[in-house]
């Protein structure tokens, strides 16, 4: 995620519990339970959010773009669109997605 120049980068979970900032947590307690992805709340996304909350950044105009890492899906370095769950933290926050 990208947010006035500078970046924040994270990498999705695949599960694991993560240490989120409460404002992620609660923006993510307000996603509908029909639109949270089976996932939810362990993907880069939400990692981003709140490493630039953490760090005093506003994420408000920021950008996210997040790619497929490793041999598996559909090859490293692809476009990966944000999960049900990120698309509704993201804009909750007013960043940018694809």
């Amino acid at each position: 995620m990208r947010v006035n120049g500078q970046v924040f980068t994270d990498v999705s979970t695949g599960g694991a519990a993560r240490d989120l900032h409460p404002s992620v947590k609660s923006g993510l307690d307000q996603v509908p339970l029909s639109q949270r992805a089976p996932w939810h709340g362990h993907c880069a996304e939400a990692g981003c959010v709140s490493q630039a909350l953490e760090a005093g950044v506003n994420p408000a105009g920021g950008t996210s773009k997040a790619v497929n890492i490793g041999t598996s899906g559909k090859g490293h370095g692809t476009p990966k669109p944000a999960c049900t769950s990120c698309q509704h933290l993201l804009d909750q926050f007013g960043v940018k997605h694809d």
